[in-house]
């Protein structure tokens, strides 16, 4: 396999204006990136689970937040939709057959790649806020006095880019949020 022309550095899940909480680190050292509510998603937190770690419990437990125009931050709950963007772990939920990773940009982040000429083959890296947490007493926590540290947790090499403008979206990728709402533009 050829080495990428391009790498391509990339921000994903929780923030402080998005969840207002760190992604955990688990007392089993997996890292799960919380992706950010999405009022038009297509799956909720609560049907999200990797192994026996539940995002809607985890999201309830450690106090993350939506916004409300109305009423400011809220917590989220386990019913809220999620952005899973990028989706890059297949056993989070029953999927299509077929399915690939993916990973969607719309409107000025979709023509920044276009006009830096993002192709086939370059990559792309996902980094996060992410805090240790620990399982006590039935509930997720954070540790403390752990820090709060940008990590990288993923990466997704262009393999297919999928431009709705101009063709339909293969079925494997009926759920990713770009083919719903507001999103709809690029995905590859």
């Amino acid at each position: 396999m050829n080495l990428p022309r391009r790498v391509v550095l990339s921000r994903k899940g929780f923030d402080g204006g998005t969840g207002f909480v760190p992604s955990p680190i688990l007392d089993d050292g997996i890292m799960l990136s919380l992706p950010i509510p999405d009022t038009a998603g297509t799956v909720s937190y609560e049907a999200l689970s990797f192994h026996e770690h539940s995002y809607g419990k985890i999201i309830s437990d450690l106090g993350a937040k939506r916004n409300s125009k109305k009423s400011g931050r809220l917590p989220l709950i386990t019913s809220d939709k999620a952005h899973l963007d990028p989706d890059l772990i297949k056993e989070l939920y029953s999927r299509t057959p077929g399915w690939k990773p993916a990973y969607g940009q719309c409107g000025t982040a979709a023509s920044i790649l276009r006009n830096n000429n993002i192709t086939i083959g370059d990559l792309f890296i996902f980094f996060g806020w992410f805090k240790r947490c620990t399982f006590k007493n039935g509930k997720y926590q954070f540790i403390r006095k752990a820090p709060d540290i940008h990590v990288i947790f993923g990466y997704l090499r262009i393999g297919e880019i999928v431009n709705l403008s101009f063709q339909s979206a293969p079925e494997w990728a009926k759920d990713h949020p770009h083919l719903h709402g507001t999103h709809r533009n690029v995905k590859s």
